[in-house]
């Protein structure tokens, strides 16, 4: 019942790989003239926003960019504090059919703003309407939750800053290279999960929640991965980052209380590892998902190269594991819509 998702989630890798050998060039979506941005800022909804969280980092300790993530609404508020001069603003949507992103838009390039739009659709009203397009190589992805589409979106922005922002072209390689062995790893990564799925069914077959702690590189990651909970198995999630759980969230820790804990270096499995061992003493029901060697039920160990910028291609694919075996397994078919008629009465899609 989630056969277009499982394709869509296995096609990935292979759009990443796509993405890394076609470095962008003028002409190829970016203006050279783009290279005196100061600031840039990303605005889209829903797996477009947690995309541009997760590029954003990079953007900002590999590229050197000051970058802010935004939604649309969040947005209006803020764009006085911004000098059009000194500033790029991205619209990112897959579809290229979102109301909100296509306002914002609109209200940008009135007040003097430049908006290069990233969409999968050349086609798309937000790719026409925008000042410059950059596409986002995934292909059709016709499903609601987004697994390639989002992931190729964060390579896309990783492409934006090595190819025409800032960096010598062998720090550019050699990321390049990093991001090609977390690819790979992703496709480690999500073999296990599938294995792993079927040896904790009922850890989500049994929840009627569910709450994902991440360290601080895995948090946005997390925050997506919450969100392909929520859209496949129809139950209450949340993702914290872990600094932010300790300090009065471990309140909610009762016997039953479903976790998923995500570490991201083998350095903060240590805390996680502790943390996963006193819920568990307290009745909670957890899994753990680290790139330590540790043994144990409930534990898989990822496949990861160590570096920030590649989490998102390690520990993604796990979750979209989990969102499209979790329907399956509650009956639910995630590759059509629940509601046929949301998105016209709410009047967010084009």
């Amino acid at each position: 019942m989630a056969e277009k998702m499982k394709q869509y989630m296995r096609e990935q890798m292979e759009c990443w790989e796509s993405i890394l050998r076609q470095p962008l060039s003028p002409g190829a979506g970016w203006n050279p003239d783009w290279k005196e941005t100061k600031h840039l800022v990303l605005f889209g909804s829903g797996s477009s926003y947690y995309a541009g969280r997760i590029a954003a980092e990079f953007l900002k300790t590999c590229c050197g960019m000051r970058t802010t993530v935004l939604t649309p609404s969040e947005l209006y508020g803020e764009a006085r504090f911004w000098n059009p001069e000194e500033t790029l603003t991205a619209a990112l949507s897959q579809s290229g059919k979102s109301v909100t992103t296509l306002d914002a838009m609109h209200f940008l390039k009135e007040q003097g703003f430049a908006v290069l739009a990233m969409t999968a659709d050349p086609a798309s009203p937000i790719a026409c309407q925008a000042d410059s397009h950059l596409e986002i190589a995934c292909g059709e992805e016709t499903v609601g939750p987004k697994t390639k589409g989002m992931t190729a979106t964060v390579l896309t922005l990783y492409q934006l800053g090595l190819s025409g922002l800032l960096g010598t072209r062998a720090q550019a390689d050699a990321i390049r290279e990093q991001l090609m062995r977390g690819a790979e790893n992703g496709r480690i990564n999500l073999e296990r999960a599938e294995a792993f799925f079927e040896e904790n069914r009922e850890f989500f077959t049994g929840a009627d929640s569910l709450m994902i702690l991440g360290d601080e590189s895995a948090f946005a990651s997390c925050q997506e991965g919450a969100l392909k909970i929520l859209e496949t198995l129809y139950i209450p999630a949340q993702a914290l980052e872990l600094e932010e759980y300790t300090h009065g969230v471990q309140n909610t820790i009762r016997p039953g209380q479903h976790h998923i804990l995500a570490a991201s270096s083998e350095e903060s499995s240590i805390r996680m590892e502790r943390l996963n061992r006193y819920q568990q003493q307290k009745g909670c029901e957890n899994l753990l998902l680290t790139p330590a060697k540790t043994q144990g039920a409930g534990i898989l160990n990822l496949a990861h190269t160590g570096q920030a910028y590649t989490v998102f291609m390690e520990l993604l694919p796990v979750f979209h594991v989990f969102s499209a075996l979790g329907s399956e397994a509650l009956g639910i078919n995630c590759d059509l819509p629940k509601f046929d008629d949301f998105y016209g009465v709410m009047d967010t899609k084009l």
